[in-house]
């Protein structure tokens, strides 16, 4: 069985890299979505400010060895949304209002594994969620942006959208995984889950630097993420937890006529005021603070000029001081990836990565160890598809036996 998924998977791919185009130059209709244009509805809804999309992604993953037992599952997410930008046919300029729902169907390979976070991003218990629901408005010529209202906190302070990996595993989704495990918030602010919340943005022209600061609400009974809720669980409780979240981002070499190579560099603290079991004595403890750093930097460039193929590096650490209410208190992760590996094949992406997970001392467990590789065809404009490989080391932080899991994923923008 081992051996038929792992030739599967390689058999999958080297059709990819032969029979399936390169990414064409030139977008398709409608700006690239794979159902087009419509017959020119999507033309004439963009001039009166509404624009549309459907994205449904596909995860299938097999556990071949170890973790709690043999066994895989597939899981997939339909995702709608609609844009509507006030300013074509009322005078409120930088004026917008966003709505999506998502609906989750399958299963977690993760059940087989027993690992603290799953080698999927995408999974959520089967249901039909209202997702995000929020205003946003841009003013100073579009340096100060803010929005409020249901908000994903996981794409505010996601790395680069040239590093894709978020849909791949929990370990990378957006943000660093420590998040996942130390702040209950993060688990109602990461797709298709969103919580109340405001953010400013303030990005200064010709500056190479933003700042970004969001307040959100932290309250665990909302409990956005239950089947039972689909989303519009609407109550809010700052007092019992208030999430703060602050960032400053410089973007090094991010103009087109910059000759050096492009960086992110992101700083970023957070504050949640809610109440967190302590591990020694199961009482309460409130406040849990922590900070974390960010780094997605381009290593070579394939040509002299813009060009985004190359080879890159990213990395990140996360510190929770309160080691007795944190579940892993430190957390790193590093990697390298390289856009256009392949010739003629300028946005296909190869990723090699790791999270270390250290836990807590006041708890039982050890650490837990993650290490991916991926490969991802972009097959056309609309259609992705990776197929990965994850092995984790002492899942559960050493609860269980090591574990591999085979896999494979599938996005598609209509």
């Amino acid at each position: 069985m081992r051996l038929f998924i792992a030739l599967s998977l390689f058999s999958l791919s080297f059709v990819c890299v032969l029979v399936t185009p390169a990414m064409a130059d030139g977008p398709l209709p409608s700006k690239g979505m794979g159902s087009g244009d419509w017959n020119g509805k999507r033309t004439r809804a963009e001039e009166l400010g509404i624009t549309f999309g459907w994205m449904q992604d596909v995860t299938a993953q097999q556990n071949v060895r170890g973790g709690i037992s043999k066994g895989g599952a597939a899981n997939t997410r339909i995702t709608v949304q609609a844009n509507y930008q006030f300013e074509p046919l009322t005078p409120l300029k930088g004026s917008e209002i966003q709505v999506s729902a998502a609906w989750n169907i399958g299963g977690n390979v993760n059940n087989n594994v027993g690992a603290l976070l799953s080698s999927t991003g995408i999974y959520r218990e089967t249901a039909i969620r209202l997702f995000n629901l929020y205003w946003g408005q841009s003013l100073a010529d579009e340096q100060v942006h803010f929005k409020i209202g249901r908000i994903q906190m996981c794409n505010e302070y996601a790395y680069t959208e040239l590093y894709l990996s978020g849909a791949i595993s929990n370990g990378y989704y957006c943000n660093p995984g420590g998040f996942y495990l130390n702040q209950p918030v993060y688990a109602q602010g990461v797709f298709p889950i969103a919580t109340w919340g405001a953010r400013i943005k303030v990005a200064p022209k010709k500056q190479d630097f933003e700042f970004w600061l969001g307040v959100y609400n932290g309250s665990e009974s909302e409990n956005l993420d239950a089947a039972s809720a689909h989303g519009v669980n609407f109550k809010m409780n700052l007092r019992e937890s208030t999430f703060v979240q602050g960032s400053f981002w410089y973007k090094l070499n991010q103009d087109p006529e910059d000759e050096g190579l492009p960086g992110n560099y992101r700083i970023t603290g957070f504050y949640d005021s809610g109440s967190f079991t302590r591990f020694d004595n199961g009482q309460t403890q409130r406040r849990n603070p922590g900070w974390s750093l960010v780094v997605d930097q381009m290593l070579f460039r394939e040509r002299s000029g813009p060009s985004d193929q190359g080879l890159f590096a990213m990395a990140n650490f996360v510190h929770h001081p309160k080691t007795v209410i944190s579940l892993a208190p430190y957390w790193a992760s590093a990697g390298l990836y390289y856009k256009g590996a392949i010739p003629h094949r300028d946005a296909d992406m190869v990723s090699f990565a790791f999270y270390y997970a250290s836990l807590s001392a006041d708890t039982p467990l050890d650490y837990e160890f993650q290490f991916r590789i991926y490969y991802t065809f972009q097959l056309t404009r609309w259609l992705i598809f990776s197929p990965h490989v994850h092995y984790f080391k002492k899942p559960g932080g050493g609860q269980v036996p090591s574990a591999l899991v085979f896999g494979a994923f599938l996005r598609m923008n209509l």
